[in-house]
């Protein structure tokens, strides 16, 4: 009875060592807009200038199919204060988009990689009062990390104080219709 079990494993063993087996080669799993997302999953940090300069922290975490546009896909995280972001890859416009969406001003970002972990873009303000959008403000961001699990505060400054600080410096730009698409449909999926 041993020796039948043995000879199974013996069979396994000479045929997972020699590198002939009947299992199919891996493949890249999911689809193209699905893999450009998943280029976000880590912890990043965005940085930006108005007046001031201002860093962000994001932590993106959870895949989702995207509910507003078919064959999209998006990225549930948080915040440098623990409060929800999303962020994804357009497929019709061949970018990035990360929005964070605040009391005053909703924050959003397009950009694209310059290396696996650098990005660069705009930052745009979206004034909740009037639903005016700011011009681009030049962006970049470095992941620091591939984990999100932590947390840490940013800038010393409560997220209220952030918002009134960025509602102060708000200046409303020229409208960009395709970044104005590409908000509202990131704002729509929260």
């Amino acid at each position: 009875m041993k020796l039948l079990l043995l000879i199974p494993l013996a069979v396994g063993l000479l045929v997972s060592c020699s590198g002939k087996t009947n299992s199919p080669t891996p493949s890249p799993t999911g689809s193209y807009n699905q893999q450009q997302t998943e280029r976000l999953y880590g912890s990043w940090k965005f940085t930006y200038t108005i007046i001031n300069t201002y860093s962000d922290i994001y932590k993106l975490r959870t895949l989702k199919a995207s509910s507003v546009t078919p064959g999209d896909y998006y990225l549930e995280g948080v915040n440098g204060y623990n409060t929800p972001v999303i962020a994804g890859y357009n497929s019709q416009y061949k970018n990035f988009s990360l929005y964070d969406p605040g009391d005053y001003i909703d924050q959003f970002y397009t950009f694209n990689f310059s290396n696996t972990t650098a990005v660069s873009g705009c930052y745009y303000l979206i004034d909740n009062s009037t639903d005016r959008m700011s011009d681009c403000y030049s962006m970049y961001g470095n992941r620091y990390s591939t984990g999100t699990a932590s947390i840490e505060g940013q800038n010393g400054l409560s997220k209220l104080q952030i918002q009134q600080q960025l509602k102060a410096t708000f200046q409303p730009g020229t409208e960009n219709t395709q970044v104005r698409r590409q908000y509202e449909a990131l704002k729509a999926l929260r």
